[in-house]
């Protein structure tokens, strides 16, 4: 990880224009995109060829049939004014037809800015191909950041392609300001005659009567079904789950429950896709075929010791820590354990290698034991076990992970680092998975794992990040009300992958709000002054904000999640959860203009070194012009970096002091010493000027200069997409 890690605030950065302004100013000229410094209007990039890479945004690229090109639309207010309704549009077309070159041209304009233009060429390898939109590859990338953030007022991309194009908000002038949108278009024959849907199978979940099925898919631009198929052999799968229609552009991660399965039984399954037009209409295409047991219920209907299998955690070349979930104690205490093999049959047959938990438990819940002494690159089966004073056991379905490879390099390099954080902008069927990576020197892929259970079972798609640090966030629709939704953040590089704790959030009941993400209406801020902390810092985050909207603004909540790493010890406003390490603020209604401020203060109880320790606040209020239904999150962090050897003294004094009464008395002591030592080199410094001629000037500084580091050059943002 980097010495410091930079203050960064991930969603709600946009300043509201001058306050006061009158008429006369909010309708002043001002100007987009002439500053000599800024990028062309519109670039573009490989996306498949160079994921995440900032270098590669050129004027013209070249790209084969299937793969994605991102377009980059840059806009900078360099006037003196508000930019008033930011606009975005595509003056191309949203699907372009075959061809061996594609101009895809855009505009940026505001109600009082003209429009500037900028267009950029790709030409297709290999012959003619179309050039078509797709829906779910728009990112916004606000205030000179390097993090995705969601779209204005709800919307959802499709409005480039409208007269009206996609509108921003307003925009302040300056740098600090400037942003870009990237939005991706993929290269194939929408015809029919270009390429086949592809379908991956991935590893299912189960427990003892039913399995969530997993996989990926892409409809190469054709729309069409996906589904999976399942049976009790891989030569008779005989079962089919209901099909789920994809649109042209789509691909991505899917998913179905297989229900009414028996315990302790081996089923196989795999992934299916078909385009429904074109060269490839009704012809299935399906993935590997996959197998999973569900657990065994032991004849007991479930009333005995239950136990799950868990993803395994952090594994790197040769180590991986192996998770157990207890879902039921049965009789008495329970024993704990692992069964492990390179070999998938021994572990399910009981014939594989024990790994003990210690001691026993009469609490459900997760436990964790970490294997190591693993060879890089190999593929390991495992899974979780438990037995009660009854003799009755349980066994998980078996899961597998694969170590490393280290590529004959040394073990243990600068693997990636994630944290899972709490997620927001939750509804019925909505909500935005949240989380913290830093690359470490490598680039990285960063996605989230989720599922109904603490299992998981289901993965996001894979976003490059380049070596990069920063949020991550992914925005989930199509849930089930009012159900609780597990997850994790992961991150992942040639050193290794890293996996966040596993959190969750449980939906809202169908019929209640519908949450959206938007930093025009309210200015939130949290900083603690740090960049590095060690045990023992007494620290004091201030939380800001600020009504900006020009509208009040009703049933305000603030919600601060404070750091793991932390224990808070005051707060000046608010409500402390000192269970959830967090404070709750109510603020009710907000008039607009109303600004406030309040100080959360904890104290820092340890942690793993270079570790992120981040603070989030999350307001949620009403919206202000949508009634009823809408709600608008607003989202802001502080990042600083754990320090294992900062701040040693200290340290070890409050390992001395916590419940140990002759560590306290050693502490005085060291304290009375210091203060004898200070006063007599104190008297021996004013004996040794007393015997001094003439004293000697030191240069003053003036008050107010600041060395010129050879002039300020702005920072410009390249998005990462």
């Amino acid at each position: 990880m980097k010495s410091f890690i930079k203050k960064f605030v991930a969603v709600v950065t946009v300043i509201a224009g001058v306050f006061g302004m009158s008429a006369t100013q909010a309708f002043a000229a001002t100007s987009l995109n002439n500053h000599p410094s800024d990028f062309a209007t519109v670039r573009v990039s490989n996306y498949t060829a160079s994921p995440g890479s900032s270098g590669t945004w050129l004027s013209s690229v070249n790209a084969a049939a299937d793969q994605i090109v991102s377009v980059g639309i840059y806009y900078h207010n360099n006037g003196s004014e508000n930019a008033t309704n930011m606009r975005i549009k595509f003056t191309s077309p949203q699907t372009s037809p075959s061809s061996a070159s594609h101009t895809v041209s855009a505009q940026v304009y505001a109600d009082n800015a003209s429009s500037v233009s900028g267009s950029a060429t790709v030409n297709v390898i290999g012959g003619s191909q179309s050039l078509a939109f797709i829906p779910t590859g728009v990112y916004w990338y606000p205030n000179q950041g390097s993090t995705i953030q969601t779209l204005p007022a709800g919307q959802n991309g499709s409005e480039l392609f409208t007269s009206n194009g996609l509108n921003l908000g307003t925009i302040t002038p300056g740098w600090s300001s400037q942003g870009s949108l990237v939005v991706q278009f993929r290269v194939s024959n929408t015809g029919g005659s270009g390429q086949a849907p592809t379908a991956t199978t991935q590893s299912a979940s189960a427990n003892e009567t039913s399995a969530t099925l997993n996989g990926t898919y892409d409809m190469n631009g054709v729309a069409g079904n996906t589904w999976f198929e399942w049976g009790t052999s891989p030569s008779n799968l005989n079962n089919n789950t209901p099909t789920q229609s994809q649109t042209a552009g789509s691909f991505g991660s899917m998913s179905a429950t297989a229900s009414g399965l028996d315990d302790n039984t081996t089923y196989y399954f795999r992934a299916c896709a078909e385009q429904n037009s074109g060269t490839y209409a009704g012809q299935d295409f399906c993935g590997s075929t996959l197998n999973f047991t569900t657990d065994d219920a032991g004849g007991n209907g479930g009333s005995n010791v239950q136990v799950t299998t868990v993803s395994a955690d952090d594994v790197d070349e040769s180590s991986a820590e192996l998770v157990g979930d207890l879902t039921n104690v049965g009789s008495g205490s329970v024993t704990r354990w692992f069964e492990w093999d390179t070999n998938s049959s021994d572990v399910s047959n009981g014939d594989g290698n024990t790994l003990s938990v210690s001691g026993t438990t009469s609490s459900t819940g997760q436990f964790t034991r970490t294997l190591s002494g693993l060879n890089d690159g190999t593929t390991y089966y495992f899974r979780a076990c438990a037995e009660d004073n009854s003799n009755d056991d349980d066994c998980g379905s078996v899961r597998s992970f694969t170590t490393d490879d280290n590529n004959g390099g040394p073990v243990d390099g600068d693997e990636p680092d994630v944290t899972t954080l709490s997620a927001y902008g939750i509804g019925s069927s909505v909500a935005t998975m949240n989380g913290y990576y830093d690359a470490n020197g490598s680039s990285t892929d960063v996605w989230f794992e989720w599922g109904r259970t603490s299992s998981l079972g289901n993965s996001t798609a894979h976003q490059g990040k380049g070596n990069t640090q920063g949020n991550m966030t992914y925005q989930f629709t199509g849930l089930s009300a009012n159900t609780t939704y597990f997850y994790r953040a992961v991150a992942s590089n040639d050193e290794g992958t890293d996996r966040g704790s596993i959190m969750s959030f449980k939906t809202t009941s169908t019929g209640g709000v519908t949450p959206i993400v938007d930093g025009t209406f309210l200015r939130l801020q949290i900083e603690n002054g740090e960049e590095q902390v060690s045990r023992g810092d007494e620290l004091d985050y201030e939380v800001i904000w600020e009504n900006i909207s020009g509208r009040d603004l009703e049933n305000v909540i603030i919600k601060i999640d404070m750091p793991r790493q932390v224990v808070i010890t005051d707060a000046t406003d608010g409500k402390i959860d000192k269970k959830d390490n967090m404070v709750v603020l109510n603020l009710g209604d907000l008039d607009k203009g109303d600004e406030g401020n309040m100080t959360i203060s904890v104290r820092v109880k340890g942690g793993d070194d270079e570790d992120a320790v981040i603070a989030q606040a999350t307001a949620a209020f009403d919206h202000p012009t949508i009634e009823d239904t809408t709600q608008v999150n607003a989202v802001a962090y502080d990042s600083d970096e754990y320090d294992a050897n900062g701040s040693a003294f200290g340290a070890s004094l409050f390992g001395l002091f916590d419940g140990n009464i002759a560590g306290l008395l050693l502490i005085i002591l060291l304290v009375v010493l210091i203060i004898l030592i200070a006063r007599k080199q104190f008297m021996d410094s004013k004996d040794r000027k007393a015997t001094r001629g003439n004293a000697i000037a030191a240069p003053i500084a003036q008050d107010g200069m600041e060395a010129n580091n050879g002039g300020y050059r702005p920072y410009r943002p390249t998005p990462v997409q």
